[in-house]
């Protein structure tokens, strides 16, 4: 029988509708996820960043790496929701403890590259 799982590495602006994906994929038995890369989208990359590490940490997934991605879209530049999700992306009335997992120190496009 043949291993049917696929690698994946996920590029996202994790806010509350990319937060229920990331928990959909990391439910499934069908993927391998080899690292997270947030960028800036509905909310800037700093908050990405942070909401990507909070997210490993929630489902104890600490030995998915997240790294750094763009801070601006190509064409557009920055641009961002407001409020939409409320300040965090995540939701109104969405805590999470501040994440002990850092960020690597490798880039996105680099260990996209590598990989």
């Amino acid at each position: 029988m043949m291993n049917n799982v696929t690698p994946l590495i996920i590029d996202f602006d994790p806010g509350l509708d990319d937060a229920v994906c990331f928990f959909m994929i990391l439910g499934s038995k069908k993927f391998d996820v080899l690292g997270v890369c947030p960028v800036s989208g509905n909310k800037g990359l700093e908050i990405t960043e942070s909401n990507a590490l909070k997210l490993c940490e929630l489902v104890g997934r600490e030995d998915i790496p997240v790294l750094r991605g763009a801070s601006k879209g190509i064409l557009k530049g920055r641009r961002t929701s407001g409020n939409v999700q409320d300040s965090n992306g995540l939701g109104r009335n969405v805590v999470l403890p501040n994440p002990t997992k850092k960020v690597e120190k490798e880039y996105a496009w680099d260990f996209v590259y590598r990989k």
